[in-house]
């Protein structure tokens, strides 16, 4: 297994845009709704990764 992060699809990097775009207009909390098995673990992994802060 490689240490390659996996590559966003469409749809999680528009979460991922949509995430950003809200922090940065100030919204503090968001939910993230996506269906099962649309990657919600790698749309948070890559947040994570982006996050200046810890987090959880």
């Amino acid at each position: 297994m490689s240490g390659d992060a996996p590559s966003l699809r469409p749809y999680q990097r528009e979460a991922v845009e949509a995430v950003l775009s809200a922090r940065r207009a100030g919204t503090r909390r968001m939910l993230v709704c996506l269906p099962t098995g649309a990657g919600k673990t790698v749309v948070f992994a890559h947040l994570a990764k982006l996050a200046s802060a810890r987090c959880w």
